[in-house]
């Protein structure tokens, strides 16, 4: 960019989006109207830079209406049991709007557990 005679450099490196990896693992993908049943339901979104947890549910809410109850959760809806974790660290609802994303974030979505 230039600004009269003087050049302004931009950073070395400098992205204006911040990829992040979303793996949503079986059942979930069938349960979600996502896939199959024995498949984990990968994709790729470009977000904004510090975009957080609750930005990317919103951004795949448009894409993907399963991810709607992520942005506007029902009491009674499945997915508030649901796990998810962003590099490999678990994360709970009431921090999905603090949960920033890093460039090249990887975030998990697991189905609920049960047992005895």
């Amino acid at each position: 960019m230039r600004d009269g005679l003087w050049a302004v450099p931009r950073p070395v490196g400098r992205r204006d989006h911040s990829m992040v990896r979303v793996h949503v693992l079986p059942p979930l993908p069938q349960m979600l109207g996502l896939g199959e049943t024995s498949s984990v339901f990968d994709i790729e979104v470009d977000v904004e830079p510090n975009a957080s947890l609750y930005d990317l549910f919103c951004h795949l809410a448009v894409e993907h209406a399963a991810f709607e109850a992520w942005v506007n959760p029902k009491p009674e809806d499945m997915r508030q049991s649901i796990l998810i974790s962003v590099d490999g660290r678990l994360v709970f609802r009431a921090d999905y709007g603090n949960t920033l994303l890093r460039d090249g974030a990887d975030v998990r979505i697991f189905p609920p557990y049960s047992g005895g």
